[in-house]
């Protein structure tokens, strides 16, 4: 009969407080199925503090990232109509899923005050996205609204990768700068460049593009030129021909590297390929698998935490000593308890998020070593950490300059390969980007 529920508890629920009468004692009792009835259940229950919100999903459809996006934008929805109570059902701040920060301030109001989410332009954004379908998801999106989604096969996964970081200001048709495309490190997020887009500048369309299998169940790409295949179709959605700009930082950078040679294969010009703090990869033995010590969870999570403490200033507090007397689902257990307290994982299944990010990552990794970059015919500017640590073999050109046949537009900028990322480097960096950047404009 229907998909999604609603339910308000104003009395009683788990958050009420127990009673006594007639010789009995009475508390609530909370009930977990186990599994979603619906679709997507939105609960709401009224407590002495407030009202506590939370959703119940078919994990089949959505993920916990999209659900927390949507609690995020219905408390949005919730402020915006208790600020003020006869504002139109129109005017209510409801900025898509998939919105980044800047998208959703952009949908609350326009500069003169009034409105700027009419009908008009929700049309236009609905009909942009069923443009960018493929034939699969169209008819599984039209078999879902006549009610009859089909068997779960036939649902293609959630695999789009590109994440709009800053959009592209309001311009005339043909006019503006090309977006920069940006491809994520190894641990698969692009949650790192949300600074660095913020430097360059709003007039700068960005584009991050994050790993499949990060808040899917698709599965991460097993080689660097699949990955570069699948990014340049997703990239030409958005900007159809070139000249591209693209780049990457760490493992990106050579991600990166792969998708300008595979854009130039297909006749399209690249102008701008940005690596930042990476090398093209491979040492005199050749490619090489992980090794069996790498499998160990250990090391990667310390990883992770580093990552974590330096770029987003929350710190684990992991040490090597916590995890080594672990076996190894006891070791993912523990520094799930680390995030949850850290803040960085918000309900859902939090170990099966940390198991994906550690599949991407390894995945990722993987890839790396066993890329055998070929020659790239274009100009590469290489950004690099003044902190950063490379084999001194390797160069002040870090081996890139093997692979064009131009000279190697070398840049060092403060930091090391984690802070430059951070404040306050990350403006030397995009200070380095914006003037590569800059004047180029679609014409």
């Amino acid at each position: 009969l229907f998909q999604v529920m609603f339910l308000l508890q104003q009395a009683g629920g788990p958050q009420a407080a127990p009673q006594d009468g007639g010789g009995l004692h009475i508390e609530p009792y909370g009930i977990v199925t186990g599994t979603s009835q619906f679709d997507l259940t939105l609960f709401a229950v009224e407590g002495p503090e407030g009202m506590l919100v939370g959703v119940e999903y078919n994990s089949d459809l959505f993920d916990a990232a999209t659900m927390g996006r949507m609690l995020e934008h219905y408390r949005d929805l919730l402020a915006g109509a208790v600020a003020d109570p006869d504002v139109r059902l129109d005017a209510l701040p409801v900025p898509p899923l998939t919105a980044t920060p800047q998208a959703a301030a952009a949908t609350t109001g326009a500069p003169d005050g009034k409105p700027a989410t009419t009908a008009d332009a929700r049309r236009d954004r609905l009909a942009s996205r069923l443009s960018k379908l493929s034939p699969a998801q169209r008819e599984a999106m039209e078999r879902r609204l006549k009610g009859s989604a089909g068997p779960a096969t036939a649902l293609p996964p959630a695999s789009r990768c590109l994440v709009e970081i800053v959009p592209a200001p309001p311009a005339a048709p043909g006019t503006g700068r090309r977006p920069f495309f940006c491809i994520h490190p190894a641990g698969g997020d692009v949650l790192c460049f949300f600074p660095l887009a913020r430097h360059i500048g709003a007039g700068q369309p960005f584009y991050g593009l994050q790993a499949r299998g990060l808040e899917d169940a698709g599965e991460p790409f097993a080689t660097l030129e699949k990955m570069a295949a699948h990014y340049a179709e997703e990239i030409r959605g958005v900007q159809p021909h070139g000249p591209y700009r693209v780049g990457g930082w760490s493992f990106g950078g050579l991600a990166a590297f792969e998708l300008a040679r595979q854009l130039r294969a297909l006749g399209e010009e690249v102008e701008l390929l940005a690596v930042v703090d990476t090398a093209p990869g491979i040492g005199e033995d050749g490619p090489r698998e992980l090794a069996e010590g790498d499998r160990d969870n250990a090391g990667w999570l310390l990883t992770i935490a580093e990552y974590l403490k330096v770029l987003r200033g929350q710190d684990l507090a992991v040490t090597a000593a916590d995890l080594q007397p672990l076996d190894p689902e006891a070791q993912l257990r523990f520094f799930v308890d680390r995030l949850k307290d850290a803040g960085v994982f918000h309900g859902g299944d939090s170990l099966e998020q940390l198991r994906r990010l550690l599949r991407v990552y390894r995945a990722n990794v993987r890839a790396y070593r066993l890329y055998v970059p070929q020659p790239y015919p274009g100009r590469i500017t290489l950004i690099r950490a003044e902190g950063a640590a490379f084999e001194p073999s390797l160069g002040a050109d870090l081996g890139w300059e093997k692979l064009s046949p131009h000279p190697i537009d070398r840049q060092i900028v403060p930091g090391d390969h984690l802070s430059l990322l951070a404040e306050p480097h990350v403006r030397a960096l995009a200070d380095r980007l914006r003037a590569r950047l800059g004047g180029s404009e679609i014409s």
